[in-house]
């Protein structure tokens, strides 16, 4: 009875043994498990924060910067991606405002009507399909189109007090549908 009393407690203790080494080895397991996890979700982070706040971050600065009066100011490209495209259209919006507020202030120091055009047609190129720049007036019984001040770079058909037939409402039209009116169109 004794020496199975001994072998009952030697193979309790070897089974208990057995069952912490295994315990330990699951918390050891566990910890690996936990660090693991905790550089993997401090890896998402930083890349969220690079790929996308860090982007969203610099835009809304930019934004204020344009809505404080610094017209024209770009916003670096940190990123290929909708935020990346987000701030070249917020880029190319800037620098459209910047040319606006530079041809309105031009035009109220006064410059003449020849230097004016030239601006526009210069600046304008960057982003709009110019070949010339004119001030049209429609004549007094609204029949034709006087072109009265022209600028080109390029030599032109095109001469100043030139007439054109008007059709009634097609500026309007062509604005109203967003679409370009060439004189041809008049």
């Amino acid at each position: 009875g004794e020496e199975l009393a001994r072998s009952s407690d030697k193979l309790s203790r070897a089974f208990q043994r057995m069952m912490e080494d295994k315990l330990a080895t699951i918390r050891l397991f566990n910890q690996f498990a936990l660090i693991a996890s905790a550089l993997l979700t401090a890896l998402i982070a930083i890349l969220v924060y690079r790929k996308m706040l860090r982007p969203l971050s610099l835009t809304v600065e930019g934004f204020t910067r344009v809505a404080n009066g610094d017209l024209g100011y770009q916003v670096p490209l940190v990123v290929d991606n909708e935020i990346g495209r987000m701030t070249q259209t917020f880029n190319r919006l800037s620098d459209r405002m910047r040319a606006l507020f530079r041809l309105t202030d031009r035009i109220n120091r006064g410059t003449n009507l020849h230097d004016a055009l030239k601006f526009v047609c210069e600046e304008f190129r960057t982003f709009l399909p110019v070949e010339w720049v004119g001030v049209l007036l429609i004549t007094p019984d609204r029949s034709r189109v006087a072109l009265e001040r022209l600028y080109s770079e390029a030599p032109s058909s095109l001469r100043e007090n030139d007439l054109f037939e008007f059709a009634l409402g097609a500026p309007e039209a062509a604005l109203a549908q967003g679409n370009a009116l060439a004189i041809d169109d008049m």
